[in-house]
């Protein structure tokens, strides 16, 4: 009887974190995958002979079954090689070893090693009393379509090569990614979310993976579904049962998902990272540290010196698709130190530590349209107290409501008053490493860049974490392992891009861009077209790179140029922003208003919003909370803790609000205290009703497989270098500092990341890439105390950023 000897070590089952030697290909070895792929075929010929006789229903679904899985597994055999013999060809270099065609090769030796297990299992079980035929024989089915879809995905790869020149992972000339994708309508993403789901990553992130998709499906029955709180719970919880026990059910409901739920649902299902449960996990389960807390960085006038110390320059306030406000900001740190901001005597307990000479500031990923630093908190308490570093995390403003360029212009402006007001930091900035996961590492790139421009000091450093670095839709390898990823679906990718970034259509600049992408892209040794200024989108009235008005500036005496909130006030200011975001138009560029101080910014809020005017028995005029404001939210049904309807989620809210910080506002506003400290109270989610959203009542269960091409209809992306930093200048990116590139095998953006650092070292800027060795997914970080493995690439993170900022050696890899 045929045995399993030799898999069991495969690379794709190893579960304990090792070290990959220099010289160590990632993919098998040709000896083992040939031996792999002759045991799984010798396993299955195997059980065709048994069950050719086997005259019951199941038994004959299983001699069919492994007829089927036996076609396809030669089929894909056939066309594997192929593959495997080009992708030394798009390598970073003969050490580091990564692409997207190489991510294809190790996703088909795990497929592989879980066929010869399933197998295996059956050869030795098949003539127990207790053998399961029903069971065996729909997860043989289900490896066959898994076998199938894998041979159809390598069609499409050995497609792309032949649009692509030599080290290129993109088209060299513009391909339409409906030319690829418009064939993947036949393609059976189904069996990627089924009882297969995550087959390709290590063991510890598929149990991970598969309690995040039977959120998902749970979620959309409270979404969707029309009801009380209470039948949309069960029906919440009914599904989640289902899926757990159908996993057929289960893919269906995420494929579909995926496919035709808007942007608003992938959102809402995000964010719930930030609920009131999952928000204290990170002090449950991470490093306690002295500083966490929240501040908010005001939208005041701001000059910084310039580089060359030949004066100074004015730094844009943020305005794009609405009004300037407040910034919300998370400082992380492992000791109290010497001007580091706190509440008066908050820090007596604590030991005081001199200013550090240096400073992390972080960007979080999402998407661009999800996540807070506090859903990024499972990694970066413990990286504030590794590193002893304060960490400066950037709440940006999200898509939809605040598309391209807004969360760029915030990071920028955030980061510039971090450089001027380092030493309410506990830092005096002497260096400095930004650093971004996923959508922030976008933003990083997009940071920089503003710095060169603008002539502003660059960061000591930047490090980037699975960045997207080619955010139009240009196929790649890597970006079609979407298909079968868990974490980042197809159609989940492409609803946050159109939310950030993208265009229709019906806008009278699509057919300019239609226009730009005709033209072609860079290769790594070539000089690309400039195409900086021509092509940024701006908002009408806007200018991104336009010096505020006023002359004000932000000397290190200013101490009151931040207001120190908690969580539940900015998230309420937030909210509020949030509404004159998505209903303020632009103004008109005769109509720019005053610029406001720190002081005059809350006065004005709470003028607005919170407070009103009375007279004491001594004759003088007091501030009080607005009657108004105190009614109680009586018809709004809440689940979670994040407003979908903005506008009247607020109006309704503050009062609550303003019921905690009453007494706060009032005492603060007769004693003038700079400082304000109000109780935690978290965002909410408010779900959609069938009533408001008819076109979401549809039943994701019956509806069927739509064509991924279908996404690109009417829709466009800019070619704008702040969106795309790939697609900068060489002048540009030959003046960025030392940059760091992690990211991992299976991450839809890991060719972005390959061609970026090729673009960097072909100018001669010191980058280093890292792809580790591990079966992870794209967003680790965030299983970081949930996985051994996603836990030891935090902590290879931690060794990239000591080296960035000079605490650990130098870096191996110079240009």
């Amino acid at each position: 009887m045929a045995t399993l000897e030799g898999a069991e070590d495969h690379p794709a089952q190893r579960d304990s974190h090792t070290e990959m030697d220099s010289d160590e290909d990632p993919v098998l070895d040709a000896k083992s995958s040939n031996n792999l792929w002759e045991l799984v075929e010798e396993l299955a010929l195997n059980n065709i002979e048994h069950f050719r006789t086997d005259e019951s229903e199941n038994g004959q679904r299983l001699y069919e079954g492994f007829q089927a899985f036996l076609e396809h597994l030669r089929n894909l055999r056939k066309i594997v090689p192929d593959v495997k013999q080009i992708s030394p060809d798009f390598d970073f270099d003969s050490k580091v070893r990564g692409n997207g065609y190489r991510s294809f090769v190790m996703v088909v030796d795990a497929c592989l090693v879980h066929c010869a297990e399933l197998s295996r299992t059956i050869c030795t079980k098949r003539d127990s009393t207790f053998f399961q035929k029903k069971r065996s024989m729909r997860e043989v089915e289900a490896w066959g379509q898994v076998l199938a879809s894998l041979t159809q995905l390598f069609e499409f790869l050995k497609r792309l090569h032949s649009w692509s020149e030599k080290g290129c992972l993109f088209p060299s000339d513009y391909h339409s990614p409906e030319e690829l994708l418009l064939e993947a309508t036949n393609l059976n993403q189904y069996c990627f979310y089924g009882r297969c789901l995550g087959f390709q990553f290590v063991n510890s992130m598929r149990r991970a993976l598969k309690m995040v998709s039977l959120s998902m499906a749970s979620f959309s029955e409270v979404y969707y579904n029309s009801g009380s709180i209470f039948s949309r719970t069960t029906q919440s919880i009914l599904a989640g049962g289902r899926c757990w026990l159908d996993p057929e059910y289960r893919a269906r409901r995420i494929v579909n998902l995926s496919q035709n739920a808007t942007v608003d649902f992938c959102k809402s299902f995000w964010l719930l990272a930030d609920s009131e449960l999952l928000s204290q996990l990170p002090g449950v389960v991470c490093p306690a540290i002295a500083v966490n807390k929240v501040i908010a960085v005001p939208p005041e006038p701001l000059e910084m010196p310039k580089a060359d110390s030949r004066g100074m320059v004015s730094i844009p306030i943020p305005t794009a698709h609405g009004d300037s406000r407040a910034i919300p900001c998370r400082l992380l740190s492992s000791h109290w130190r010497e001007g580091m901001v706190s509440s008066k005597g908050e820090n007596r307990k604590h030991m005081v530590l001199p200013t550090t000479s240096s400073l992390v500031i972080h960007c979080h990923g999402g998407g661009f349209i999800a996540c807070t630093s506090a859903s990024h908190e499972i990694y970066l308490r413990e990286w504030a107290a590794k590193l002893e570093v304060p960490i400066f995390s950037i709440d940006y403003s999200l898509a939809p409501e605040a598309p391209y360029p807004r969360a760029l212009e915030e990071v920028f402006y955030a980061y510039c008053w971090a450089l001027r007001n380092a030493h309410l930091l506990g830092s005096t900035a002497e260096r400095v490493v930004l650093v971004g996961d996923s959508a922030g590492g976008n933003l990083v790139n997009g940071i920089t860049m503003k710095c060169i421009k603008l002539g502003v000091r660059i960061p000591t450093g930047i490090f980037l974490i699975y960045a997207p670095n080619l955010i139009q839709f240009i196929p790649s390898p890597s970006r079609l392992l979407c298909l079968m990823d868990p974490l980042l679906p197809f159609g989940v990718l492409m609803k946050c891009l159109k939310a950030y970034a993208g265009h229709t259509a019906e806008e009278p600049i699509f057919r300019q861009l239609q226009e730009e992408s005709r033209l072609p892209l860079p290769i790594p040794n070539g000089s690309p077209k400039e195409v900086d200024e021509p092509n940024t989108i701006l908002p009408v009235g806007q200018d991104m790179l336009k010096t505020s008005p006023g002359s004000g500036t932000c000397s290190p005496s200013d101490t009151e140029s931040f207001v120190e909130v908690s969580e539940s006030d900015m998230q309420d200011m937030a909210t509020m922003a949030s509404v004159s975001l998505s209903l303020a138009s632009d103004p008109s560029p005769g109509d720019e208003k005053p610029e406001l101080t720190s002081q005059e910014y809350v006065d004005d809020f709470l003028e607005k919003y919170v407070l009103d005017s009375e007279t004491d028995s001594m004759g003088q005029k007091v501030h009080v909370v607005r009657a108004e404001s105190l009614e109680s939210d009586t018809d709004e049904h809440v689940l979670f803790e994040f407003p979908q309807d903005l506008s009247h989620s607020f109006s309704k809210r503050i009062g609550a609000a303003a019921r905690s910080i009453k007494d706060t506002f009032t005492g603060w506003r007769s004693r003038g205290q700079p400082v304000l400290g109000i109780p935690v109270d978290r965002k909410r989610v408010s779900f959609p009703t069938l009533g408001k959203f008819p076109a979401m009542a549809a039943n994701f269960d019956s509806l069927g497989p739509v064509s991924p091409a279908v996404e690109f209809k009417k829709f466009q992306v800019s070619r704008d270098p702040f969106i795309s930093p790939y697609l900068a200048s060489d002048d540009l990116l030959m003046k960025f500092p030392p940059t760091h590139l992690l990211t991992v095998h299976l991450d839809p953006c890991l060719d972005d990341c390959v061609m970026f650092a090729k673009r960097l070292r072909a100018l001669n800027v010191q980058v280093a890439l890292d792809i580790l060795p591990e079966m992870l997914p794209h967003g680790f970080l965030n299983f970081s105390q949930s996985s051994k493995e996603a836990h030891a690439g935090s902590m290879e993170c931690i060794q990239h950023i000591r080296i960035l900022l000079g605490l650990l050696g130098t870096s191996a890899a110079t240009p």
